[in-house]
């Protein structure tokens, strides 16, 4: 049976000092042999009949190597099930201690589910916000049907705003006029757009298919792209063809092509139905949030830090989307994103310590359907780990339950409030 020491260095960190005795070690031992066995090639000897012996002397390391990877994670999970602890990151492993045919020694350093004490949940008081539905909402969202279903036609005439156009461009010197890099083809850019560099939207506008201009751009020191930040370059641009956008009448016509409503009036009474069901939506999470931050205030607590900064990096990884920052710029937005990370932790950490003062649960059934439900609508990637999302959507169904729960119990007002004052709007 393991042997386990636990040292209590900080709130938040524990060291485990773990033994494997002897004959679980011979065990795993024989078992990283045994798979060797079957899958190594010695010249000599026909797969799967290599003597023991040889297998020994030849693959020491590899062997050592295998035991490791299977002994340390199996002997940790012994220890935190002998111990009650609850890891909240995954451990670190340290002064491994083994000869052949004696226990296996090693510490795990890794961070625990903090101690909260939950105090009262009662007396929770918040007020809700519900915005009306703003005048024009409905129009523009009719105005977006619209425009995804404008046709394109080429014309003859000079280029405006809102006009598409498609371009051939490429870098030159400023100075004389000599190409530089790669010659970019059949490009389309819109006239208007917020995208589009002022000075491309002025040199263009006004332009007619089959002529050349000459764009000169001082990009601004904060421009996205590195490269050009901070620099004055040219352009050599050849307009090869303009577009005008046409869009079609907003008629039933336009209903029955992008919806199963016959009449425009029926259209606008779904937009309007849908947008006030995400309004609704909303407000229970503006609810549920303001909610959360007074239970937070109730309990201050210190989350670890090996979470914030895990979360903080998975959190600039998709904010980016791939691209290619310096480790300056990621420690830059993991900072500015900190307090941020910090509040995630702690709200997770303190629904997950009152779910189980409140013997909260989610069946399998309950997990099942939300799964199903998430295939249903394309949420869910082709490949994922099943046992994974399980525990994920277990986890989230959990949180749920709570959240439900302490909003029952709170003395909760619902206000209803003109679009203009949401936040960001006029007060």
């Amino acid at each position: 049976m393991v042997k386990v020491d636990v040292k209590e260095e900080e709130s938040w960190k524990r060291t485990l000092e773990i033994e494997l005795p002897a004959d679980e070690m011979e065990h795993h031992r024989e078992e990283v042999i045994g798979s060797l066995k079957k899958k190594v090639s010695v010249p000599g000897f026909r797969k799967g009949k290599v003597p023991r012996a040889e297998i020994e002397r030849r693959f020491k390391e590899s062997i050592l190597g295998e035991l490791y990877q299977k002994a340390l994670p199996r002997g940790f999970q012994q220890a935190v099930q002998k111990t009650n602890l609850r890891p909240v990151t995954n451990p670190t492993f340290e002064d491994v201690q083994y000869d052949e045919g004696g226990p296996l020694k090693f510490k795990a350093v890794f961070e625990v589910m903090p101690p909260l004490e939950i105090g009262g949940l009662d007396g929770l008081e918040v007020v809700g916000e519900v915005y009306e539905l703003g005048e024009g909402e409905v129009e523009a969202e009719l105005e977006k049907i619209r425009e995804s279903q404008a046709d394109f036609n080429t014309v003859d005439k000079a280029a405006a705003k809102g006009d598409y156009l498609v371009i051939d461009y490429q870098q030159v010197d400023p100075e004389t006029g000599t190409p530089k890099g790669e010659k970019h083809k059949d490009y389309a850019l819109e006239l208007g757009a917020s995208s589009l560099l002022p000075e491309f939207a002025e040199a263009l506008t006004g332009a007619r298919a089959g002529e050349s201009k000459s764009v000169p751009v001082d990009y601004p020191a904060d421009f996205a792209n590195k490269d050009l930040a901070g620099k004055k370059v040219s352009y050599h641009v050849e307009i090869k063809e303009i577009r005008e956008k046409r869009l079609p009448d907003l008629d039933d016509k336009l209903a029955r092509r992008v919806s199963e409503y016959a009449t425009l009036d029926q259209l606008k009474e779904r937009i309007e139905a849908n947008l006030k069901a995400e309004e609704a939506a909303a407000s229970r999470r503006r609810l549920e949030e303001k909610l959360i931050d007074q239970v937070l205030a109730r309990h201050p607590f210190d989350p670890p830090e090996s979470m914030v900064e895990s979360l903080g990096k998975q959190f600039v990884e998709s904010m980016t989307g791939g691209v290619e920052l310096s480790d300056k710029e990621k420690k830059d937005l993991e900072e500015r994103y900190r307090p941020q990370m910090v509040r995630k932790v702690r709200r997770d950490l303190l629904l997950d310590a009152i779910a189980d003062r409140e013997n909260i649960e989610v069946n399998d059934r309950e997990v099942g359907l939300e799964i199903r439900r998430m295939r249903e609508s394309g949420e869910l990637k082709p490949a994922v780990d099943e046992r994974e999302l399980a525990e994920r959507v277990r986890d989230r169904l959990r949180a749920r339950k709570t959240i439900g729960m302490l909003v029952d119990r709170a003395d909760v007002k619902l206000v209803s409030r003109p679009k203009e004052q949401a936040q960001g709007g006029k007060e």
